[in-house]
């Protein structure tokens, strides 16, 4: 006959063998996998890629607690205001990126837009931003004076769905690689 101390400890045992042999990994990230451009398509399935100098940079958020949204869009219907924020963000090698694309006014459905270079207030706006200082510059800007090129292929409103693709240059000329290629963008996002 088992003892109630010996049923404790063989549950206990049992327990530990448990927890031992289910042992959590840590989370992952996608990005180390993934190295190519998500697909263009126009479902709103959260997607946003690119090439920064040439390199895929695909949205993809660290997960967790503290992890950053991979991605956030807002649309004003009323006065035309797009814009949205991609992250970046892999643990493992100490990487938070975002990327800002905004258009304040004018968007009302598909279409070739210019993306904004400055706020309401004339502050420069911050396009693309390095939050760990990996790369030579932590901050570029739009500016007036490079390309700048929003395609809008798919437009929504019943279902918050606005997808198409992007390309620009953005500037920082106080650092020595004074310009950033962002080319081959796409996103397929459902807005706010």
């Amino acid at each position: 006959m088992k003892t109630p101390k010996t049923s404790f400890l063989f549950l206990l045992t049992c327990l530990t063998l448990i927890t031992v042999a289910c042992k959590k990994d840590t989370p992952k990230d996608d990005d180390k996998i993934i190295q190519v451009l998500p697909e263009l398509t126009h479902e709103g399935k959260h997607t946003f890629g690119c090439k920064v100098n040439g390199e895929v940079w695909v949205a993809r958020s660290g997960g967790g607690i503290n992890g950053q949204r991979k991605l956030y869009a807002h649309y004003d219907a009323e006065d035309g205001e797009f814009y949205f924020v991609a992250h970046k963000q892999i643990y493992d090698e100490n990487i938070l990126e975002s990327i800002n694309l905004i258009q304040l006014k004018d968007v009302y459905g598909t279409g070739l837009y210019s993306f904004s270079i400055s706020a309401f207030d004339g502050t420069p706006i911050l396009c693309f931003f390095d939050a760990h200082e990996n790369r030579t510059c932590r901050g570029y800007y739009h500016d007036s004076l490079h390309k700048s090129e929003l395609n809008i292929t798919f437009y929504d409103t019943i279902n918050r769905i606005i997808s198409g693709t992007f390309e620009l240059d953005i500037t920082n000329f106080d650092c020595e690689d004074s310009i950033m290629h962002i080319t081959d963008g796409r996103f397929d996002v459902r807005y706010n």
